[in-house]
């Protein structure tokens, strides 16, 4: 028990004196034992004999030994754990650090997922068949009308009653073959959010299978096809306006040639007539018969006047007038034309802006208008309406017409007919303008041409409305004049006793024309001189600058036309 206790202090001394008085308390946290056997220890420690300073050589060696030993290994251990504590501190930072960056990925790409599929319209959803969990994208929800509060068991409920009633079988049909038959096919349909407004949509989709072979998940896109196919349309109905005026182009300039061409046979035959008339005696027997050629003369040349009024090279006197008193001061004459077929609804505007219009033009158009509302009844208490008045137009409105002579939004006056008659359909709806076009044989088919005519030449706009069994609106827009209202005043009367004098140049390349002409002016008291064309008329105004007091010049000739002559 000493020899223990000895030790024990000689360590402590000894390392003590080594590695200073804080070391200490390290000799006193460790416990050794030292066990020496096959020692006799009474007379060693009782005599000082030589083997008690070798037997404490070796203990204070063997001591410090163990004691650095142990101090060494327990420092080597401490630094392995601080070691290892080290490196997982540094392997959670770098994990933590990589989730962070996970997170942030993530986010930003379910981001640009939601940006990518709100700029393409596409939105996405996914029905999860064993669960019946339906998860959708904020698109999705979007294109629906919906939001994302709208996220819930009843979504799938709410989401029906948004698509169009009539498509509803339809869609009803494509998901029960999806689900039964696992046959998905696009399907379009149309859904109708909460602001009213109909958007087109195409959803396609794929079914997925668990490990058993089994429908687990059916996943869908959403299109929002809307825009895409409103400027489908929108390029359809440019594509068709264009198309229209081409053919309404090439009409015009065909019913203009015609018509130029009878209208100067008939000048030969009325001024012929009249001429004939003249030198007849009040009772002589040939009179009536003249008579008879002038009445079909009027008739032919009404015609004519109404194919260049189709051709828009119709004579025109333009004068700012209210259209609402031009309707109305023929007011009888709709009525009539109306017949006893429907009755005749009339809504006028009382003071709308002036236009600048024909009065004669415009009100043959509402006649005719009425006239073909009627023919087109086929059932008793029907109504012919027209309306007046005044609206302001935007370019696309105007966009949609079915002639428009002028895309500048703003201000515009109207004439509106409408029936409950039989209406037309769209074959009949794409032809209705073309000159001689009628569903009724015994028509010649030329007034809806004449009322295009008479848009044409006051750069107006024409719409019409028109569904087979529904009736017919055809709406006449015309631009606002900046000109105050004026009167066209009187007609004057022809004297047939009088008398003219001076010289006047005839120019015309029809011969029947320069005789007639001659035939009548040499008789009304005048000088007369032809021309067979333009050029020539040129050559003797220049041979002689004073000689003529005026000059009847033909608009349309070969060569140099009136326009180029004059």
């Amino acid at each position: 028990m000493f020899l223990l206790w000895k030790v024990h202090q000689v360590w402590s001394i000894r390392i003590l004196s080594l590695v200073g008085g804080s070391f200490l308390i390290l000799s006193q946290t460790i416990n050794c034992a030292i066990v020496l056997t096959n020692i006799e220890t009474q007379p060693l420690f009782g005599g000082g004999n030589s083997w008690d300073v070798v037997l404490q050589d070796i203990l204070i060696w063997s001591g410090m030994f163990l004691i650095l030993a142990a101090f060494y290994f327990s420092t080597v251990n401490a630094n392995t754990i601080k070691d290892l504590l080290a490196k997982e501190r540094e392997e959670l930072k770098n994990e933590i650090e990589e989730r962070i960056r996970s997170q942030e990925d993530l986010r930003r790409s379910q981001t640009l997922l939601s940006r990518s599929q709100e700029i393409a319209h596409l939105g996405s959803w996914e029905w999860d068949f064993d669960s019946g969990s339906f998860q959708i994208s904020d698109e999705a929800l979007r294109i629906f009308g919906l939001s994302p509060k709208d996220r819930g068991e009843d979504l799938a409920l709410k989401m029906e009653r948004r698509i169009h009633p009539d498509d509803r079988e339809k869609v009803k049909a494509a998901r029960e073959d999806a689900i039964n038959e696992l046959n998905l096919q696009p399907i379009r349909y149309r859904v109708i959010p909460a602001d009213g407004t109909v958007r087109h949509i195409e959803s396609e989709g794929i079914i997925l299978f668990d490990k058993e072979g089994r429908p687990s998940r059916l996943i869908a896109t959403i299109l929002d096809l809307t825009d895409r196919i409103l400027a489908e349309e929108e390029r359809e109905e440019l594509v068709g306006q264009i198309q229209v005026a081409q053919k309404l182009e090439s009409l015009g300039i065909f019913a203009g040639g015609v018509a130029h061409d009878l209208n100067n046979q008939l000048l030969t035959i009325m001024g012929n007539s009249d001429m004939i008339l003249s030198e007849l005696g009040p009772d002589q027997w040939p009179r009536q018969m003249i008579r008879e050629i002038q009445t079909a003369g009027e008739r032919m040349s009404d015609l004519c006047n109404q194919m260049l009024a189709f051709s828009g090279k119709g004579k025109s006197r333009s004068v700012s007038v209210n259209l609402t008193d031009v309707v109305r001061s023929i007011d009888q004459m709709l009525r009539i034309s109306a017949s006893d077929r429907a009755v005749l609804e009339l809504f006028f505007e009382e003071s709308p802006p002036p236009v600048e219009g024909d009065v004669d033009q415009i009100q043959q158009a509402v006649v005719n208008l009425v006239t073909n509302a009627a023919e087109s009844i086929e059932n008793e208490d029907a109504v012919i309406t027209i309306r007046t008045g005044s609206l302001r137009c935007s370019r696309r409105y105007l966009a949609e017409a079915h002639y428009c002579g002028s895309y500048e939004e703003g201000e515009y006056v109207f004439v509106e007919v409408s029936d409950t008659g039989a209406g037309m359909d769209r074959e009949t709806r794409s032809r209705m303008f073309d000159p001689f076009f009628t569903t009724k044989p015994e028509k010649r088919g030329l007034g809806m041409s004449m009322v295009l005519g008479v848009v044409r030449v006051h750069h107006g706009v024409i719409k019409v409305a028109s569904e087979k069994g529904y009736g017919t609106t055809v709406l006449m827009l015309f631009p606002v004049s900046t000109m105050p209202i004026r009167s066209r005043g009187t007609q004057r009367t022809f004297d047939p006793a009088w008398k003219g004098t001076g010289q006047v140049l005839v120019v015309d390349d029809e011969a029947s024309v320069r005789n007639i002409a001659h035939a009548m002016l040499f008789r009304s008291g005048f000088d007369v001189t032809v021309a067979s064309s333009g050029r020539e008329g040129i050559r003797i105004l220049e041979e002689h600058p004073a000689r003529f007091e005026a000059v009847l010049l033909d608009w349309t000739m070969p060569g140099l036309n009136g326009v180029e002559t004059y």
